[in-house]
């Protein structure tokens, strides 16, 4: 949530990080944006397609509710220091 500039969670940009809430578990996760579907975002990530795979960290592109059950949307950050500054 620190990282980068906060984009909201509205007509997220390609690129940016979504941050989630894992709900009443202090936990969440994080994921790349590919693209805003409006109520959901689908997302490159790992540890996010199965729960018998989470474990194995293997990488998906999903779909992700931006308020589920199991995770809400916390915001969306996109990188500032792209140019290596």
């Amino acid at each position: 949530m620190n990282y980068g500039k906060s984009v909201g969670t509205d007509n997220v940009p390609f690129g940016s990080i979504a941050v989630f809430g894992v709900p009443n578990s202090g936990s969440g996760h994080v994921a790349f944006v590919v693209e805003d579907k409006g109520d959901h975002l689908v997302c490159v990530g790992g540890n996010q397609s199965d729960k018998s795979l989470r474990s194995g960290g293997v990488v998906s592109k999903t779909t992700i509710p931006k308020n589920g059950s199991n995770l809400e949307l916390l915001d969306c950050v996109y990188p500032t220091n792209l140019n290596g500054k």
